[in-house]
């Protein structure tokens, strides 16, 4: 090459058909197919003047065919490899964000859970008030058809002269006498028939009755209870 371009005065080199043509690397030292490329140019234009001519679109491989197969074989099993690891990466990936999801789920449940189990006792506490609200009105309501002035007369004129009130009450089980006293107990028993004789009244009962000390005097405490005839409430 160095003769020949000092003869014409361009540059030379040794011609390499096998440059651009994929090689196994086993197959020859790299020295003796430097060696012997340039006795291959024929061979390698011929074969590629054959592929070209049958319009064969592959490369030229000169790996033996056996080889050549399990480098095939080798690079699908590679593939394979890379998919199956992908599909593990990427289902390593959709578990951890379930699982990070139903984490949080669980948070926001047991939240729930605390604040339904704060909002219980207001709510207990709110039946008691309502329930107690209901059976207010419904007092209210059965008051409303008591003729209290005519009661109240009726007591003031059936009362012994000896005998206090201090308070009439009203329940769902009917009239209660209160803060009753008296100096005897005959006085009260007297009472009680006289309310019993009462067309206002029946089934007088004897809540409690008791001792008690009133300055230098002694006198008697006690609590009547008494239902209304129903012909007396107006409907």
């Amino acid at each position: 090459d160095k003769y020949l371009e000092s003869k014409v005065g361009i540059k030379v080199e040794v011609s390499n058909p096998l440059r651009n043509i994929k090689l196994y690397r086993g197959t020859l030292p790299a020295e003796r197919l430097d060696r012997i490329a340039p006795s291959l140019t024929t061979a390698v234009g011929l074969g590629m003047w054959a592929m070209e001519k049958v319009q064969y679109k592959h490369s030229i491989n000169l790996i033996p065919r056996e080889e050549y197969r399990m480098v095939r074989l080798s690079r699908r099993v590679v593939i394979l490899v890379g998919i199956l690891f992908s599909v593990q990466f990427f289902s390593a990936l959709v578990i951890t964000s379930l699982n990070t999801r139903i984490h949080n789920i669980r948070n926001q449940i047991n939240d729930v859970r605390s604040k339904i189990n704060n909002v219980q006792p207001l709510l207990s506490r709110m039946r008691e008030v309502e329930s107690g609200l209901r059976e207010e009105t419904r007092i209210i309501q059965r008051m409303r058809l008591i003729p209290w002035s005519q009661i109240l007369k009726e007591v003031k004129e059936r009362i012994p002269r000896d005998v206090w009130l201090n308070k009439i009450d009203f329940d769902d089980k009917g009239f209660v006498f209160e803060g009753a006293t008296t100096s005897s107990r005959d006085s009260v028993f007297r009472f009680q028939q006289s309310l019993a004789n009462s067309s206002y009244f029946h089934a007088i009962e004897m809540d409690w009755a008791k001792d008690a000390q009133r300055g230098e005097h002694k006198v008697m405490e006690f609590k009547l209870r008494s239902q209304l005839r129903k012909e007396v409430i107006r409907y």
